[in-house]
């Protein structure tokens, strides 16, 4: 089988009756007519694809739908075959594929041996090729009609020389029939269809929390005169809201069912603010949100939270609800949150029952809204070395009263640093996404769940990214933000790394993982573990000339000279403290990091003590920026 998430293969009237349970009783009378209309010999070579679409919408089984072959809107010279509401027919014919009215897709392939969900093949190099190809086109075309539709589930027809599956994606994991014979038995392909037409909305995927917006609508008119009104100290919130506001993306009214009051509050929202990457997961996308009870423009996360594991009874809101009862700085108001009532995903279930799973250890997830005050900007759009530094400092100040009031973050990382600005017009700093956050555990030996790995990886500590079950303590924490703080540092502020380099840096100080050949399980790049051990990045392969042995970070230029930069002061006692957390370092002459205090203690002293430039940034990562893994 050319995938590794969880699929399950089921019979058709099981996946009928699972996925169409609405849609009961004889659908369509049609079995002669369906084998007259589909019958193979029809078929020529010429071109099979459109042929079939015209057998299927001869014979009708789709009722208020059509199948339509139109010209695909992101690959050059090829066509997406694809089943419409006929309300919407006269927008997509002849012009470029409609994401946002797709209802299922039709994918065809030659012959039977590219099916992707195949366990009896022969293996081949090349037919694993193709196998791969074909579900690489459809995790592309999934993950399109995610980030355009509001929906936790999406089918696809795939048509297999004379074989065909009927195929459910949601994020987490795959559903499909077994392959039959829609040539030999094409009543079997037009009863799937004909059910599938008929099923309820949230049975053929849809988010009923979500209601589409016409610009021309009262609401869509609200949303446009909001950028007319500017408050004090929203200028960043409708920045990006009037960016979000694209006349060629959908705008969606969302609802959040919030658990504290019961109620049912509405938020207006355009094109989103950011889209996780893959289909499966957490599928987190966050929307600049127009509040329509109150005006405001706030902050909408929506994600499908883990229900297993360590974060499977943590709702980012609920964490929040209690740091914000406390007074906690620089983390975020929750203005509410809640599950969407009735969607969850099953994929997982189905694929932990199936004989002989390998994936009955998986959790499942809950489609869940939380709308925060606050509307950030990118640590990396951060002015100046001292404005960073404060970022951090805010973001560290967070994460100790949250740590004293029992929560750990568990996910340090710069995505997770924005500055927000305050009603005077200063920048505070602002620690974001607790959603994996835990409970503190006192024990350093506890396991947490057996072979999880939490956060991300580029900026875990090396004793996390050893041990993902063990607990994590203070000091793992405070190195991820040493981590975060080299990361952005070096790709704004002059280094002892060139320039031409600093990918290079990145790629083996943050990215790079080596595979243990007994478990096969991710373990630390060697430069990490040596850096731990050794307390400095060493850095010398990469300067000009080879000069410096360790990361050095400078304030100056060539003309005027160098000097070092506070910066370099705050991450190199960073680092004499956490060597001595790692055993195989000599703890002499160093003190351990076991607190916020002695971290935070350290920055201010700096801000106070050191000369800060004023112009230090520069930007060395235009060209070459990379995504976590």
């Amino acid at each position: 089988m050319a995938t590794n998430v969880p699929t399950t293969i089921m019979p058709v009237k099981c996946f009928a009756m699972k996925f169409f349970s609405s849609a009961t009783g004889p659908i369509l009378n049609a079995a002669g007519l369906a084998g007259d209309a589909l019958a193979s010999e029809k078929f020529t070579d010429e071109d099979p694809s459109a042929q079939i679409i015209d057998a299927l919408n001869e014979v009708d089984a789709c009722g208020r739908y059509r199948f339509l072959t139109t010209q695909d809107s992101f690959k050059d010279e090829a066509f997406h075959h694809g089943l419409y509401p006929f309300t919407s027919l006269s927008e997509v014919a002849g012009k470029h594929s409609d994401w946002l009215f797709l209802e299922l897709s039709l994918i065809q392939t030659a012959h039977a041996d590219c099916d992707p969900f195949d366990d009896e093949h022969v293996y081949s190099p090349s037919m694993d090729y193709h196998r791969s190809k074909v579900l690489k086109e459809l995790r592309r075309q999934a993950k399109l009609v995610f980030s355009v539709q509001p929906r936790f589930a999406f089918f696809f027809l795939l048509l297999l020389g004379d074989d065909a599956r009927l195929i459910r994606f949601d994020i987490a994991g795959v559903a499909t029939t077994v392959k039959f014979n829609y040539s030999a038995c094409p009543e079997v392909l037009v009863d799937l269809l004909a059910r599938y037409s008929r099923a309820s909305p949230d049975e053929r995927g849809h988010d009923t929390s979500a209601h589409l917006i016409e610009p021309a609508s009262e609401i869509g008119e609200m949303m446009r005169r909001r950028l007319d009104s500017a408050t004090l100290g929203d200028d960043v919130a409708l920045g990006y809201f009037q960016e979000s506001l694209n006349p060629e993306w959908p705008w969606w009214r969302l609802e959040v069912h919030d658990e504290d009051s019961g109620e049912i509050k509405p938020f207006a929202v355009g094109r989103p603010h950011y889209c996780s990457a893959d289909v499966f997961g957490h599928a987190t996308r966050g929307y600049i949100a127009l509040d329509l009870t109150t005006g405001y423009l706030t902050f909408l996360k929506e994600s499908w939270r883990s229900t297993s594991g360590s974060c499977a009874l943590v709702k980012e809101g609920s964490v929040l609800k209690k740091l914000n009862k406390l007074d906690t700085p620089f983390v975020p108001t929750v203005l509410c949150h809640g599950d969407v009532p009735g969607q969850t995903s099953i994929s997982q279930r189905l694929a932990a029952t199936s004989e002989g799973s390998q994936f009955a250890y998986l959790g499942g997830y809950a489609h869940y809204r939380v709308v925060m005050k606050e509307v950030g900007k990118p640590v990396e759009e951060f002015k100046n070395g001292a404005q960073l530094i404060s970022v951090i400092r805010d973001c560290v100040k967070a994460h100790k009263h949250a740590y004293e009031a029992g929560i750990v973050h568990r996910d340090i990382s710069p995505k997770n640093f924005l500055l927000q600005k305050r009603e005077d017009g200063r920048w505070d700093g602002l620690l974001i996404d607790w959603d994996v956050s835990a409970a503190v555990v006192q024990d350093p030996n506890q396991l947490v769940i057996p072979s999880e790995r939490v956060g991300t990886w580029e900026f875990m500590s090396v004793n996390t990214q050893f041990s993902p079950s063990r607990s994590l303590a203070v000091e793992g924490e405070l190195e991820s933000f040493l981590y975060a703080l080299v990361y952005v540092t070096v790709q704004y502020i002059p280094s002892s790394v060139s320039p031409r380099n600093i990918p290079y840096f990145i790629a083996a100080a943050f990215h790079d993982f080596q595979i243990c050949p007994t478990t096969g399980r991710y373990r630390p790049c060697p430069m990490k573990w040596f850096t731990m051990s050794g307390g400095q990045f060493e850095v010398y392969a990469w300067t000009e000339p080879f000069s410096h042995a360790r990361l050095q970070f400078l304030s100056g230029s060539e003309e005027s000279g160098w000097s070092l930069h506070p910066i370099d002061h705050i991450m190199t006692r960073l680092m004499s403290w956490l060597k001595a957390n790692h055993k195989s370092s000599d703890p002499s002459g160093t003190s351990k990091v076991s607190s916020h205090s002695a971290l935070l203690e350290l920055i201010e002293d700096a801000l106070q003590t050191r000369q800060w430039p004023l112009d230090d940034k520069r930007d060395f990562s235009e060209h070459w920026k990379r995504k976590s893994r």
